[in-house]
């Protein structure tokens, strides 16, 4: 071994920037290569000075985990956390409310999209109806589609014909009749 690499203890305070009683109290507790009374292997020192740090550090990640698990069981005790079967509810709730908001999304948009002649136009369609069913989510929990008034009135006319036809007719024999609106 190098002589050089042997140290002092008075070296090993400077070194480590710790007192002759810490020193010597490493020493005592962990045995290091060592010449003569006062001659310490310095890679030695080094290792177990290293051991003693992730000792430390494990100590602190261990108490720092107590610490933060007693936190835990008096935020319990004090009702702070929801239950995780209610938070997975909830969860599973959202996603099937934003799984029907997409199906009627769809449904929606589609004719309207289908009249417009630019794809700007198709996609300002479909962003505003998609931050229309986002906001109605994130507010009420719930994707309630806005009509169309347009579409409504239309509808209407077309059922209001439908049925004023329907009643002209005279249902007789085994034909089914043919009804027309134009």
């Amino acid at each position: 071994m190098d002589k050089k690499l042997f140290v002092t203890k008075e070296q090993l305070e400077v070194i480590f920037g710790r007192s002759r009683r810490t020193i010597n109290h490493w020493l005592q507790k962990n045995p290091v290569r060592k010449e003569g009374d006062d001659l310490y292997y310095l890679p030695d020192v080094v290792q177990m000075y290293e051991k003693m740090l992730s000792k430390d550090n494990l100590q602190a990640r261990l108490l720092e985990a107590k610490l933060t698990k007693l936190e835990y069981e008096i935020e319990m005790m004090q009702k702070n956390y929801i239950e995780r079967a209610k938070v997975e509810a909830e969860w599973r709730d959202m996603v099937k409310e934003l799984k029907q908001a997409l199906l009627v999304l769809e449904a929606k948009i589609s004719e309207r999209c289908a009249k417009v002649k630019t794809t700007a136009a198709a996609r300002k369609i479909i962003r505003d109806e998609v931050l229309l069913m986002l906001e109605n989510l994130y507010v009420s929990g719930k994707y309630e589609p806005q009509a169309d008034k347009k579409r409504l009135e239309v509808e209407a006319k077309l059922f209001e014909q439908f049925w004023s036809k329907l009643k002209t007719l005279k249902l007789s024999g085994k034909k089914t009749p043919k009804v027309e609106i134009k």
